[in-house]
């Protein structure tokens, strides 16, 4: 049954990103990084459909999906793509500010 629900969820393509980030890491969860890579890479090509209208809204919704993909990738053992160098500056980014809080 969640695999119809999922599959009701991309007819529908929801503009949230982070709507994909979700049902990838939920399909990461329970072991199937295929089907989780495939909804992390429609939440970044529906990115690429979306322009620049509403980047502030986007941008931590592009985090999270980028982070998720790139923790499945890396478990499928595939090389680093640009989405993935992304997420690491994002990943770099937020351990900086991290150190740098008093």
């Amino acid at each position: 049954e969640a695999r119809s629900v999922a599959e009701e969820i991309r007819r529908s393509a929801p503009p949230d990103l982070g709507v994909y980030a979700t049902v990838g890491e939920a399909y990461e969860k329970h072991g199937d990084l295929g089907e989780a890579l495939r909804w992390t890479n429609l939440g970044v090509q529906r990115l690429g459909g979306a322009g620049l209208e509403g980047a502030d809204h986007l941008a931590i919704d592009l985090i999270l999906l980028t982070i998720v993909r790139r923790r499945i990738r890396r478990a499928l053992s595939l090389p680093a793509d640009p989405a993935d160098r992304l997420a690491e500056l994002a990943l770099s980014g937020s351990h900086e500010r991290r150190i740098d809080r008093p």
